[in-house]
């Protein structure tokens, strides 16, 4: 007579959906990285191996990051990579304008900020090619001459950076 042994295999848990916010940030500022869809696990990001989720953290440089989502021992495969890239910053300003051809913009990504508790962005410039532009201000005016073309990302967001 010989003894059972009773052997249970885990399903692998689906990878988390990861995201940032904001997914652009200048030097100095923070970002916060979620994983979802780790029901019932535990979340570890690649990058530092940390298992805080959500995490927030100072990035240096741009960069992609991953998790992955353990449960009953068993580990997914990573997450998709988002990306949080970090662009250089100016000094936080109350008052910023933005004209055309000095402010023009046709390519990369840019992030202009004015501050957040009285700042103001006046823009007259122009937003062409592949270029991914954000205006971040308490307050925003796109004036007369402002144009932002097809192909482009623009956004003006309430906020800003502290002064």
């Amino acid at each position: 007579m010989s003894d059972a042994t009773t052997i249970t295999v885990n399903q692998k848990p689906a990878a988390p959906v990861v995201s940032a916010n904001p997914n652009t940030v200048t030097i100095g500022q923070t970002s916060t990285l979620t994983a979802s869809g780790c029901t019932g696990g535990i979340v570890t990001w690649a990058f530092n191996n940390s298992t805080t989720n959500p995490i927030t953290f100072t990035p240096t440089s741009s960069a992609s990051y991953t998790a992955t989502c353990t449960v009953n021992d068993c580990i997914s495969v990573p997450s998709n990579p988002v990306t949080v890239t970090v662009v250089t910053g100016e000094p936080c300003t109350n008052l910023l304008t933005l004209s055309s051809t000095t402010n023009d913009y046709n390519s990369g990504t840019q992030l202009k900020q004015a501050s957040a508790t009285n700042g103001k962005i006046m823009a007259t410039n122009k937003v062409t090619g592949t270029a991914k532009v954000t205006y971040q201000a308490k307050s925003i005016e796109l004036n007369a001459g402002f144009r932002a073309e097809g192909g482009t990302v623009f956004k003006a967001e309430i906020g800003g950076c502290s002064n």
